[in-house]
């Protein structure tokens, strides 16, 4: 029996690759399903069976899309092909298979299995593929910025600037209280017996200084 499947899934893997070269491998298929879709008639939508009834292949292909789902139809040459898309809704239950293809404009399908073994055999090859195209938890994740990293040499060389800039404010600030002290001690006269006493040194050795006091005494004298 296994020889048999082996052989029959060979067979139909030769047979879809004279149509489409990039598939590569059966991932699996069920014998026989009916597809049925969902008419939207008003408020009351409805399931409607389709003309399409046959086996059903879920391929591999080595280029974009990278899954489909082949539903060979005996009825018609017309064969139903969905490609695996990120945005497909799936909904499962007994002998059922739901999917919502991407495109908001075409109908949801629905998949009937005369087996459900077969229906659960699709069912985990179709997450697992939805899985592997669908992008993960980290890639839907924003990437942070990254802070940059300080200069270190720029850091150095602004704080020789400061260190630099401080040194002048410091020197001038210094300047002017030199300056300020020298101007104050050039107006301001130390006054001490020394000095008065060589002030009056000065005067008596003065002969002017001297012949204006005599005058001023005569005058003084000559008045009384």
């Amino acid at each position: 029996m296994m020889v048999l499947e082996h052989q029959r899934a060979s067979d139909m893997l030769e047979t879809l690759q004279r149509k489409d070269p990039d598939i590569t491998i059966i991932v699996t298929f069920s014998k026989f399903v009916v597809v049925y879709v969902l008419q939207k008639d008003g408020s009351n939508p409805s399931w409607r069976r389709t003309n399409v009834q046959g086996s059903v292949l879920l391929v591999q292909r080595n280029s974009t899309p990278r899954y489909q789902l082949i539903l060979k139809n005996q009825s018609d040459t017309q064969d139903l092909v969905d490609n695996l898309h990120p945005d497909w809704e799936l909904d499962c239950q007994e002998n059922y298979i739901f999917y919502k293809v991407e495109d908001p404009h075409q109908l949801i399908r629905g998949l009937w299995f005369h087996d459900d073994v077969e229906r659960q055999k699709l069912e985990a090859s179709l997450e697992k593929a939805l899985g592997e195209i669908r992008p993960s938890a980290e890639l839907q994740t924003a990437p942070q910025p990254q802070k940059a990293e300080p200069n270190l040499q720029s850091l150095q060389e602004t704080d020789k600037f400061s260190a630099a800039a401080a040194q002048v404010d410091a020197t001038v600030v210094q300047n002017r209280r030199l300056a300020s002290n020298e101007a104050v001690s050039q107006d301001t006269v130390t006054v001490s017996v020394t000095s008065v006493r060589a002030a009056a040194h000065a005067l008596a050795d003065d002969e002017d200084f001297l012949k204006m006091i005599i005058q001023k005494i005569q005058s003084v004298q000559l008045a009384a």
